[in-house]
């Protein structure tokens, strides 16, 4: 049987936060960091599943189609 993983609307909002926080810190531009957390979001939503289980393969997929 197929499951798929679903993270909460509050956890997925904190790593949003997260992410936002520490690219703030390293001075990344209000662009950038708006970019990084559109792909975080979108990531998620392609694959569903948490972030962190995301290969290189996957996310390397993921921008080709984004391409097409």
């Amino acid at each position: 049987m197929y499951h798929i993983q679903t993270i909460s609307p509050n956890l997925m909002a904190n790593l949003i936060h997260i992410i936002n926080k520490e690219l703030t810190l390293r001075n990344y531009s209000k662009k950038t960091i708006n970019a990084y957390t559109y792909v975080a979001k979108n990531l998620y939503t392609y694959y569903k599943k948490p972030l962190r289980k995301i290969t290189t393969q996957e996310i390397r997929e993921y921008l080709f189609d984004k391409q097409k």
